[in-house]
């Protein structure tokens, strides 16, 4: 066993440890808010591409609805197979975000959150 450490050496020492246990506990409190963070700006990125990806799928289907029967899905099952290719390209797109939807939006939350309004 370790003799006990007594007077000022041991007061010193109780010290160190206390101030490192403090140090460890600011650093985790620190990971941890990254985290929160990280997290909710992944979530954020997710929802934004969502709402252009909906947005594209919606500009894509009305400028399906421009061709000629006949066109690109032409046939009976044309609203089907054209649907599915609007919404798989609109979500292949938004990754890009080429109109920058996503971006805005993204800005807005971001000023809001920091409470600077509009």
């Amino acid at each position: 066993m370790l003799p006990i450490i007594q007077g000022a050496a041991g007061n010193i020492v109780g010290n160190a440890v206390a101030a490192t246990v403090e140090s460890i506990q600011s650093g985790l409190e620190h990971i941890q808010e990254l985290t929160a963070k990280s997290e909710a700006d992944a979530k954020t990125k997710a929802a934004t591409e969502g709402v252009e990806s909906l947005f594209l799928s919606m500009m894509l289907k009305e400028m399906r609805n421009t061709l000629s029967e006949g066109g690109l899905f032409g046939g009976e099952n044309s609203d089907v197979y054209g649907g599915l290719f609007d919404m798989m390209m609109s979500k292949t797109l938004a990754k890009d975000n080429p109109l920058g939807i996503a971006n805005m939006i993204t800005t807005q939350i971001d000023r809001q959150s920091l409470g600077l309004g509009e």
